[in-house]
C-alpha cells in the first residue's frame, strides 16, 4: 500500500462527537511561534453559559508523529490493519487519536488533546 502524506490525512476534533465533524485546520498566528492544528468552533464551558473557544489542538511536530504512525501501520506486514485501519485508536502524550474512516484515498482521524482541553478559556 502507498505511504500516506499529510495531505492525505485530515483531522478532526474528537471534542465535538456526536455533532457534524469540525476539521482542524493550521493556525498561523504571526508571532512567529510554531502553528497548531486548531478547532475554530465555539463551545459553552461548563458551569457557564458563556461560549467559549475549544482548545482542542496538536502541534505539527505531533501531526508528523501521527502521520509516521499511521504509515507504520499501513507497511508493517504483522498488522492486521494493512487494508484497512478504521476504528484503529491509539493515545499518545496525553492525545487520544481514533482513525475514523479509511477510504484508501482518504484518512480522517479524530484526535483530542486532553492535556489542552483542560484549559478551557
Amino acid at each position: 500500500m502507498m505511504l500516506k502524506t499529510w495531505n492525505d490525512i485530515s483531522v478532526i476534533c474528537g471534542n465535538h462527537t456526536g455533532e457534524p465533524a469540525v476539521e482542524m485546520r493550521i493556525n498561523y498566528d504571526g508571532t512567529g511561534k510554531m502553528p497548531l492544528y486548531v478547532c475554530r468552533k465555539s463551545m459553552i464551558r461548563a458551569g457557564s453559559d458563556k461560549p467559549c473557544l475549544c482548545t482542542n489542538r496538536i502541534s505539527i511536530k505531533e501531526m508528523e508523529e501521527l502521520v509516521q504512525k499511521i504509515n507504520d501501520l499501513i507497511i508493517d506486514p504483522n498488522s492486521p490493519y494493512k487494508a484497512n485501519i478504521t476504528g484503529y485508536q491509539w493515545t499518545a502524550k496525553g492525545i487520544d487519536y481514533e482513525i475514523i474512516s479509511c477510504d484508501g484515498s482518504k484518512i480522517i482521524v479524530s484526535v483530542l488533546n486532553r492535556k489542552a482541553m483542560s484549559r478551557i478559556r
